[in-house]
């Protein structure tokens, strides 16, 4: 499956939504007016410039416990939090002024709810996106990736 007809299959099975961050935007200031529901699940972000977009990262939000439990942090929380021993804000902020960025735009997907409802674990979910992007990409990563 094309990394498109995944995403389009994932916003077909799961509560989706996105919000794009611009020069100067607070991010968690825009995380909270997208209304980001403090779910766990996976996202992606793509750079835009003018028309060019990119895929850029992947990830996810939530650990499952070898008891079944799961824990860490929710989609809001992991969206904010570090990245590259820096704060998300910081570093998107930084990466938007240095690869002359017009804006980002991040898609999240609520794939496991922390009431224990029906759900995927969000590392499948992730890895469905990954290997899509890695067919498409033989042998890379989205380049904000380290590692898989």
């Amino acid at each position: 499956m094309t990394f498109s007809a995944v995403l389009r299959d994932l916003r077909a099975r799961f509560d989706c939504g996105e919000f794009f961050l611009a020069p100067g935007d607070s991010l968690r200031d825009v995380v909270r007016r997208a209304g980001v529901p403090r779910e766990f699940g996976v996202y992606v972000v793509h750079a835009m410039l003018g028309r060019k977009r990119e895929l850029v990262y992947i990830g996810k939000a939530g650990t499952i416990l070898q008891n079944g439990a799961i824990a860490a942090q929710t989609l809001p929380e992991r969206l904010t939090n570090r990245q590259n021993g820096m704060s998300r804000a910081r570093f998107f902020s930084e990466r938007i002024a240095q690869e002359g960025i017009d804006r980002l735009h991040f898609e999240w997907f609520v794939t496991f709810w922390r009431n224990g409802g029906p759900g995927v674990p969000p590392f499948l979910i992730e890895a469905e996106l990954l290997a899509a992007y890695f067919k498409k990409s033989p042998g890379r990563l989205p380049r904000w990736n380290k590692s898989a």
